[in-house]
């Protein structure tokens, strides 16, 4: 009866392990991202793009010429499959974001200073995503808003869950919020899709004028005295 000998062993194991080690990596790196101009200029192209596999979920149509998007390396292959041409534009995503040059903290600190003094907004909308707020940062500062400002803003509660399971949290800016007033309501919603970050910049500076410009302002005061807003990030 034969044995394997205890350094054939250990080599065997130790291959299986980088073999392992080496596949999970792959399988994780995120695949890099391009912008590319599709020539699609009929409903037939569209319809070849379709049956390849590939469904866009928002770009740049420009009908009859172009239609401009981002696409990951395996939409990209779908996109070859269905014979439309194609341009790209930007070859790696992450290399362009890298390259953007971005605002200093003096650059900042000078916005915040302007802010105040034509706006009377003392709050900073900036995060650490290019200036614009992750997704964690956006939550961070309603509940922070709500500590602040607890005769105006509710505690958050989520609506339900996003298609990518997270919880769709709202708070309630009114006056004495803790409950439906009964008021007419006004819904904003920020971060519904992830590459439109001004829209959340947009309701997070404007709930921040109001609740800062409250009994200062007659036009905040009489919308936080008559209305409900609600305000959504998901």
């Amino acid at each position: 009866m034969k044995y394997f000998k205890p350094q054939f062993a250990i080599a065997l194991l130790l291959m299986f392990f980088i073999a392992g080690f080496s596949y999970a990596q792959t399988k994780n790196v995120q695949e890099r991202y391009s912008k590319v101009k599709i020539y699609a200029v009929n409903s037939a192209d569209f319809n070849r793009i379709s049956n390849a596999g590939l469904n866009f979920d928002g770009g740049i149509h420009k009908p009859g010429l172009y239609f401009e998007t981002w696409l990951s390396e395996s939409e990209i292959k779908m996109l070859n499959n269905s014979g439309v041409p194609y341009s790209i534009e930007i070859y790696d995503w992450m290399e362009y974001y890298n390259s953007i040059p971005q605002m200093s903290p003096a650059q900042i600190q000078e916005a915040l200073r302007k802010s105040q003094q034509d706006y009377d907004i003392t709050h900073s909308i900036y995060g650490t995503m290019g200036g614009h707020l992750k997704w964690a940062e956006a939550i961070g500062k309603i509940d922070t808003l709500a500590i602040e400002y607890p005769t105006l803003v509710s505690a958050k509660w989520s609506i339900g869950n996003s298609y990518e399971s997270r919880p769709m949290w709202t708070v309630r800016i009114t006056k004495n919020p803790s409950a439906p007033t009964g008021r007419p309501e006004i819904w904003l919603n920020g971060v519904t899709h992830a590459r439109e970050p001004l829209g959340m910049s947009n309701v997070l500076y404007f709930v921040y004028w109001l609740v800062e410009n409250y009994n200062i302002d007659p036009i905040a005061t009489y919308i936080l005295n008559n209305r409900e807003i609600l305000d959504t990030f998901y």
